[in-house]
């Protein structure tokens, strides 16, 4: 995300953080199957070595197909020092730590319903000789809508502002959250997580782009990666508060809770975020990069 944010000029970054969740959608989406695959021909330990070629030719695409033009800074006397005040620096931008904020629950109501999902999906289906597969396409399909709608979504952000692709994305997921609490058939559950896969294809990528406007070029490092922590966090939490939910009082009751999750989205959205947000810095590369 950082090496992104630093090399698309600043009007095209919602286009750019789109595409790059749809690598992300489509890693989540195929992943699962490629690993399921490999693991019933080859036993699991053929999936681990898979994975690290994956990793490995990850690596040398970045660093023979990847040019960056980058001068490092003189090292400072008081480098630690400098590194504290570049984050706070960040932190104190208008704007960066709603958006941080929004990161955070879009993480939470993202992954809150992982552990749920397979579950509650039992409940719904009257033949369960398919169960694994059904339950495997319910947590592909959102990903699959997802990567298709981030491009279109992220493209959009840049014309209308990625502030309101974030509120109407939002307040989307949350009456299509509240829907599925009341669902009674899987085709009906099926359907409801590929929309709610379009509202994601929103949500993401402009809450990144919107980073990437509040904040200058030379940020991007540091920015992005408190970003990543977040995600980490809100992904380590989100699992464990969907259990305690579904645990104490039922498991529709954590789709309601996911709901209300994306309408505190929606509405510190519209009310802290500012209106117009204009890019903290402009540059001019070509577009092809």
């Amino acid at each position: 995300s950082a090496l992104i944010a630093a090399a698309v000029p600043r009007q095209q970054i919602g286009y750019a953080m789109g595409l790059l969740q749809v690598g992300l959608g489509a890693g989540v989406a195929f992943g699962p199957l490629v690993g399921g695959v490999v693991a019933d021909a080859y036993g699991y330990h053929a999936v681990f070595y898979v994975t690290a070629s994956l990793l490995v030719i990850s690596g040398l695409m970045v660093f023979f197909g990847v040019e960056e033009n980058f001068t490092p800074e003189e090292k400072k006397a008081h480098q630690g020092e400098s590194f504290i005040s570049e984050w706070r620096h960040v932190l104190a931008t208008p704007g960066v730590t709603t958006t941080f904020s929004l990161r955070f629950i879009s993480q939470l109501g993202r992954m809150m319903m992982i552990p749920i999902i397979p579950l509650f999906i039992p409940l719904l289906l009257q033949d369960t000789s398919r169960l694994n597969t059904f339950t495997g396409l319910v947590i592909g399909v959102g990903s699959a809508t997802m990567t298709l709608s981030a491009v279109y979504l992220g493209r959009l952000g840049d014309r209308i502002g990625h502030r309101l692709i974030v509120i109407i994305s939002s307040f989307a997921a949350a009456s299509l959250y509240f829907v599925q609490s009341q669902v009674n058939a899987g085709w009906q559950l099926l359907l409801l997580q590929a929309l709610v896969g379009v509202a994601m294809g929103g949500i993401i990528p402009a809450i990144s782009a919107l980073l990437a406007n509040l904040t200058t070029t030379g940020e991007s490092g540091a920015v992005y990666g408190l970003d990543n922590s977040i995600t980490a966090a809100g992904r380590s939490i989100a699992p464990l508060l969907g259990a305690m939910v579904a645990a104490s009082i039922s498991l529709r009751a954590t789709f309601s809770l996911t709901g209300i999750l994306f309408l505190a989205i929606g509405a510190l959205a519209s009310w802290l975020l500012p209106r117009t947000i204009k890019s903290q810095s402009e540059h001019h590369l070509p577009n092809n990069l």
